[in-house]
């Protein structure tokens, strides 16, 4: 199964998502903030197509030496 959104499922995804958790004026005009967060995002997809990182456990720990 394709895990991957269409380009209109993308933007639909990052619309309800300003509208749901953006600020007043963000949810009141949620287009222009909408196409900056799609630019990002699509811009993260062209410079790794496909791959993932690999965190490994010991990364994650808040071990001070």
């Amino acid at each position: 199964m394709d895990n991957n959104l269409t380009d209109a499922e993308l933007r639909l995804e990052i619309l309800r998502i300003v509208k749901e958790n953006g600020t007043e004026n963000q949810r009141s005009n949620p287009l222009p903030i909408c196409e900056e967060y799609y630019k990002w995002v699509s811009k993260e997809n062209e410079s790794s197509p496909k791959k993932r990182k690999t965190i490994r456990k010991s990364n994650l720990s808040d071990n001070k030496e």
